[in-house]
């Protein structure tokens, strides 16, 4: 802990406080920010992803729904550097790979 602090840094000041996930109190004096002045800054913009074809656009793809699966570390890795040379979502990559699994098995879709 540094000389006159209570706390060593400032997220276990958060911690300690009771702070972490509670706005930022403006001071009364300060005028209120209207929204676009909020959201200009920096903090507040949102990244805009393009889509990779082959991506979720709802027009090339039916609805989806999100499946959690669990896969050996080698495995993940491998799934994820196929699907960035392909220049597909990984989604699609194991849609596909399904899609020839169960077709040469004969299971019905």
């Amino acid at each position: 802990m540094t000389k006159g602090s209570d706390f060593e840094n400032p997220l276990q000041k958060a911690v300690q406080l009771g702070t972490i996930g509670t706005k930022t109190k403006q001071p009364e004096d300060a005028p209120p920010q209207a929204p676009a002045e909020q959201q200009s800054s920096p903090a507040r913009r949102q990244a805009v992803t393009p889509l990779r074809p082959g991506g979720t656009d709802s027009e090339k793809q039916p609805e989806r729904k999100q499946q959690t699966i669990y896969l050996p570390r080698q495995l993940a890795r491998t799934l994820k550097h196929h699907a960035v040379d392909l220049d597909r979502d990984i989604s699609s990559v194991v849609q596909a790979a399904l899609e020839e699994y169960f077709d040469r098995l004969g299971i019905p879709r």
